[in-house]
């Protein structure tokens, strides 16, 4: 791919380079585009800058060659939280709560993971993010939970977490309250090449991914970006940066 002066000073800086996934927000008028918007909750570039990155947002796209340009820009890529994705991303016909945008956003970050998995890119998947990451290595989702009422409208509530893992490392507790805001999870029955759960809720719910690899892969059910310990928050980002950095 051919170098433009931007590309090189990327790839330069002394702070690794992150991609953020963003939300795409259509205007009032579906037959014009001037009021679309691309989106992203501050709180993600906040978490990023602070731990010692350099937050790269990634406009949502339908362009394969754009999404490839990002990709290879990267030292790493968070995947944000957001709206149900399509079952069609994992062969099944959706369920009648899913709720999936058949529009833009969805493709884009289907794509987008692809690009990113191939190069080995460090990956933080929070929320819609975790189970994106799920369903990119072939996994599947659960696309409404029956116990959905108990993780609906940040609610705080336990998991367990297994011991060696790497959220064990940075909580230091086998059980730590996390903070919900979802209907959806990853199919503990359908997990994705090269995956693990090492956090589960109370009622079963996986509320944490990990790689079992080398590359640094870790999905979170829960907001990291905006737990009510910000010093948890950095050391969840710390962690991911240094991954990236290396």
């Amino acid at each position: 791919m051919r170098q433009t002066g931007f590309t090189s000073k990327l790839k330069t800086m002394t702070r690794p380079v992150i991609g953020i996934s963003t939300h795409f927000q259509y205007g009032d008028d579906y037959k014009s585009s001037f009021r679309d918007r691309i989106q992203v909750p501050e709180l993600y570039i906040g978490r990023v800058f602070t731990a010692g990155g350099f937050p790269l947002l990634i406009p949502c796209t339908e362009d394969s060659e754009r999404i490839e340009l990002f990709a290879e820009l990267l030292d790493g890529c968070v995947f944000i939280g957001g709206p149900d994705y399509p079952a069609r991303f994992f062969n099944e016909p959706d369920a009648p709560e899913n709720k999936a945008s058949l529009r833009l956003r969805p493709e884009f970050e289907f794509r987008l993971m692809k690009a990113v998995l191939a190069r080995d890119i460090p990956v933080l998947g929070i929320c819609a993010g975790e189970q994106l990451l799920n369903i990119a290595l072939g996994g599947k989702i659960i696309q409404h939970l029956p116990t959905a009422a108990g993780h609906y409208g940040e609610q705080y509530h336990n998991c367990r977490i297994a011991a060696g893992s790497l959220l064990r490392e940075l909580t230091g507790k086998p059980d730590f309250q996390v903070n919900s805001c979802h209907h959806q999870a990853v199919d503990p029955a359908a997990l994705g090449n090269g995956l693990k759960i090492t956090a589960v809720a109370d009622d079963g719910v996986a509320e944490a991914i990990e790689g079992t690899g080398k590359g640094f892969r870790l999905g979170l059910q829960f907001h990291a970006e905006r737990h009510r310990d910000p010093a948890f928050s950095n050391r969840i980002f710390g962690r991911f940066l240094a991954a990236a950095s290396a």
